[in-house]
């Protein structure tokens, strides 16, 4: 899952700018709450799966609703027989361990 501002800003640790006009010149724009986007994708079988946009923070419960309804639905289109033998991994995000969603993971992809 990547985050992106989409008001523009970027870090600025990691980014390097320069002018030739002005070599002191930098732009920072700072807000308390910026406007951002998750975007959640995965890849099977050589397939694409999403990707799935998430507004604002991502919590357990919005990440619950989209593997219900986004990401599982288009795992068992992508393999469509084969969901038995199907595995699914993520990463160590937060949201990713609640107790619900280790609940559901483990009544869809049972024992794997």
């Amino acid at each position: 899952m990547k985050l992106f501002h989409i008001n523009g800003n970027v870090n600025l640790h990691n980014c390097r700018f320069s002018s030739d006009a002005n070599p002191h010149w930098i732009e920072e724009t700072r807000t308390q709450y910026p406007e951002k986007l998750n975007v959640w994708a995965g890849t099977l079988n050589n397939a694409l799966n999403g990707p799935f946009f998430i507004e604002g923070n991502l919590t357990v419960a919005k990440y619950e609703d989209m593997l219900r309804h986004e990401i599982v639905p288009a795992i068992q289109a992508i393999v469509e027989n084969n969901f038995e033998n199907t595995r699914f991994q993520q990463d160590g995000a937060a949201p990713h361990h609640g107790r619900d969603i280790r609940h559901y993971l483990s009544t869809v992809f049972p024992e794997r």
